[in-house]
């Protein structure tokens, strides 16, 4: 009886989880410490390819939590032109602590940055914003969960939700 519980909650864990996009580019890995307070083990290098708009892989990783892009722009004080200097993608749980994205909530979210503090003077002529957003559906962390559902097509909040729960429930 013990055994069949177990199979049910391990085959549980595994239909309950996202897949999510995991990369960032070299400016966000050499800068992690300013963005992630979790370490960085889950990315062994940097992968020029995540700033791609198209950007798909196959490579995935399974999320119980949600899943987050987050893109680092900079805008010229003196000319306007913007300028993306990084992208993150990932699992929330996996870089994030539960302070960092639980607060936020599902979709776009926006803050003036406080990198450019650690950067050097060459970025002091530049606003520099970050603009995260946290989604809940398979390769959802793609540039256009800025402009989408973060649920997905469907009411997926209430199974969002029960997923949490069940989650919370285990640990």
């Amino acid at each position: 009886m013990l055994f069949i519980g177990l199979f049910l909650l391990f085959f549980a864990n595994l239909t309950d989880s996202f897949k999510c996009y995991s990369c960032a580019n070299d400016f966000v890995v050499w800068q992690w410490r300013h963005f992630f307070l979790k370490r960085n083990y889950g990315l062994t290098s940097s992968d020029k390819e995540c700033t791609r708009r198209d950007y798909d892989t196959d490579l995935l990783q399974s999320c119980r939590t949600t899943c987050f892009i987050f893109y680092l722009n900079a805008t010229d004080k003196h000319t306007g032109r913007t300028r993306t200097l990084g992208v993150g993608r990932g699992c929330s749980s996996s870089f994030l602590t539960d302070d960092q994205h639980l607060h936020l909530g599902l979709g776009s979210h926006s803050k003036l940055s406080q990198v450019g503090e650690y950067l050097p003077h060459d970025f002091d002529k530049y606003d520099i914003y970050e603009h995260w957003c946290f989604c809940a559906n398979d390769k959802c962390n793609m540039e256009t969960c800025y402009s989408q559902s973060p649920y997905g097509g469907y009411d997926y909040m209430g199974q969002f939700v029960a997923r949490r729960i069940l989650v919370s429930e285990a640990i």
